[in-house]
């Protein structure tokens, strides 16, 4: 297989004894950019679980050394995001029609979809000739297509992994498995965002699609239709309307992290939408997580300990959690790690946080030769906690695209210490609340 020969080569320069620092890293940008190329050949033609672990993968640059090699990096592998190709209507009108028997008949729906992702597609759609609606269709055979690719990333894993040391591609490989079997589950992600609704009837800043349990299955979703604009068209927008969208966005995942126990764990510029009323709507909930008492209680108390500097207890309580046994990392280790990739919400200053800021978060954990490579390799969170802090890093990156300034670490003491709100925001929310 060419992708074997070419990973070969590549990981064979990326070690290679080198003569000089810049050298080094020259190679190495070399080798990355080698393997994005790879990445888009054998995986981009794939659905299901191959081409989303290639869209994860393209979050992080892995340390590239300067910003135009980050942008190359970017560009290289953009048809990740944008390659996918629609399954022809012929093949989602047969699903459709077993699927949903009679009620399709309630259904005037547009062949042309709306977007293909590597599990499905969506169509918009007219129900019962008055609601506008999104129909979420999973591709006829994804199943055994997701078995086969998760055998082929088993082997990319093997062969690509040397490129990258600081990312454990067969740690991820097995939570995408478990995550994409997740997301194949309709009625179970109608179920998530219909709790996810519940939640947020009449929110000031937000929104939920509200979903049509009656006309969906588990391989169709129907749910409302959102008319807004893009992520992107936010960056690019008004300063303020962009300063909005970022505490919006904090407070919608982080506080489902720190005060309710339970979110939505896949935050994602394709998942947030700007609305004509100014609010935002926050779409896909295939990976929602329902944390149990003890979890959030055990995440709040480390936190606060990292907040007022008793780093002892801290180190302690994650002790208590399993994340560390003695003799694996030191109470500096874990202290270390936690405070620069979360500092931003640990202090109750303001801080601006940029794509540089939120780049570092993420390349201390994982580049050869950052921080904290040591200290991630021999840690292990329980699974309700990785899946906060891997939301905590996505929210940060999605704030490092939008500029974000705030007190983040104030709106925190709000979730976890029952504090007043810190901005008017928080107030405006308060004010919802209450009036429920």
């Amino acid at each position: 297989m060419m992708v074997g020969h070419t990973v070969r080569t590549t990981t064979t320069r990326a070690t290679a004894p080198l003569r000089s620092a810049d050298a080094n890293v020259r190679k190495r940008d070399e080798a990355i950019l080698s393997l994005a190329d790879d990445l888009v050949r054998v995986l981009g033609p794939m659905k299901g679980a191959a081409l989303k672990i290639g869209q994860i993968i393209a979050l992080f640059d892995f340390g590239l050394s300067n910003r135009a090699t980050r942008d190359e990096f970017a560009a290289r592998l953009a048809p990740l995001f944008d390659g996918v190709v629609p399954m022809e209507w012929s093949a989602i009108e047969k699903v459709l029609a077993r699927e949903l028997g009679r009620s399709l008949r309630r259904l005037d729906i547009d062949p042309e979809p709306l977007a293909a992702a590597s599990l499905g597609q969506v169509h918009f759609a007219m129900l019962d000739g008055t609601m506008p609606v999104v129909v979420k269709v999973q591709y006829p055979g994804i199943d055994s297509a997701v078995r086969a690719d998760l055998k082929n990333l088993k082997l990319f894993a093997k062969v690509g992994g040397p490129v990258m040391p600081g990312l454990n591609l067969d740690a991820i490989i097995d939570e995408i498995a478990a995550e994409v079997a997740r997301e194949c589950d309709y009625i179970a992600e109608a179920g998530n965002q219909a709790r996810a609704w519940s939640l947020c009837v009449d929110h000031p800043c937000w929104k939920v699609p509200r979903v049509f349990p009656e006309m969906s299955t588990a391989r169709v979703m129907v749910s409302e239709f959102f008319d807004g604009v893009q992520f992107a068209d936010i960056v690019s927008g008004d300063r303020d309307r962009a300063q909005y969208a970022a505490e919006a966005i904090y407070r919608f995942y982080g506080g489902g992290v720190y005060e309710a126990g339970e979110f939505c764990a896949d935050p994602h510029p394709g998942n947030v939408l700007g609305l004509p009323d100014g609010r935002l709507g926050f779409i896909d909930f295939g990976l929602y997580v329902r944390m149990s008492a003890e979890s959030l209680a055990d995440q709040t108390r480390v936190l606060r300990a990292l907040i007022e500097g008793r780093y002892h207890d801290a180190y302690r309580d994650c002790r208590d959690l399993g994340m560390a046994t003695a003799g694996s990392v030191g109470e500096a280790d874990i202290v270390s790690m936690m405070s620069d990739i979360g500092f931003w919400f640990l202090t109750e200053d303001q801080v601006t946080i940029t794509k540089d800021v939120a780049r570092r978060a993420v390349t201390s954990l994982f580049v050869p030769g950052a921080a904290h490579l040591s200290t991630t390799r021999h840690t292990a969170l329980p699974t309700d906690h990785i899946f906060s802090r891997r939301t905590d890093l996505a929210v940060c990156g999605l704030l490092g695209q939008l500029d974000a300034t705030n007190r983040w670490g104030a709106i925190i003491r709000e979730w976890i210490d029952g504090r007043p709100p810190a901005t008017e925001m928080g107030a405006e929310i308060q004010r919802w609340r209450q009036g429920r």
